[in-house]
């Protein structure tokens, strides 16, 4: 094979490989790249290597010459993958506002009616605020914030989750900590507090 020298350095062409969108094609790339990266000999190195050129042959070639370099190649595909957004949802997450916290006040009233805690009863700023930061913790399961339900492949197991970009959630949270705690509720939202003892 003929040698490039540029500066009297040796060219080495960096291989071509397309871009993967396929979550599945990328799990088995992974797999089949640890094999190789890792020598693991009791599995088959020349059949794992069968595979991935028949997945992809330009992957399989750098595995052969640089198996770090395929290692690093398929693991940075990985994550790009898990960074992507894959919903409109993602790229603009939801925002606490003042309107969500006020709508909020008559039920965490009605909640402090009835709780067990007799210190938590008291209506002040301070009991308020407690009651509508937990109201809001709880809320990140709602539709219009960051719920998520979740199936297992099998359809036996359901599961429901907060999901969202971490930064996006405590987004969210430092937004609503700060609207609540700038807020004079006993003095400002006498309405509010009546409809919630009302109820």
């Amino acid at each position: 094979m003929p040698e490039v020298l540029v500066d009297g350095v040796v060219y080495v062409p960096r291989a071509s490989i397309p871009q993967l969108a396929d979550d599945r094609l990328i799990r088995c790339l992974e797999s089949l790249i640890e094999i190789q990266y890792f020598n693991i000999e009791h599995k088959n190195r020349a059949i794992a290597w069968n595979a991935l050129h028949a997945l992809s042959p330009e992957l399989a070639q750098l595995a052969s010459d640089n198996p770090q370099a395929a290692y690093d190649r398929v693991n940075s595909l990985s994550a790009d993958r898990r960074r992507e957004p894959t919903s409109t949802d993602d790229i603009n997450p939801p925002r606490f506002s003042r309107e969500d916290m006020l709508s909020m006040v008559p039920v965490c009233i009605s909640d402090m009616k009835h709780s067990t805690d007799s210190h938590r009863k008291e209506i002040s700023n301070r009991n308020i605020q407690y009651a509508l930061y937990h109201h809001v913790i709880r809320s990140l399961y709602d539709e219009n914030t960051f719920l998520h339900h979740e199936k297992e492949p099998s359809g036996f197991r359901v599961g429901t989750f907060v999901k969202g970009y971490v930064r996006d959630i405590w987004d969210y949270l430092g937004q609503a900590y700060d609207l609540i705690h700038a807020e004079d509720f006993v003095s400002d939202h006498q309405d509010l507090i009546a409809e919630g003892l009302a109820s």
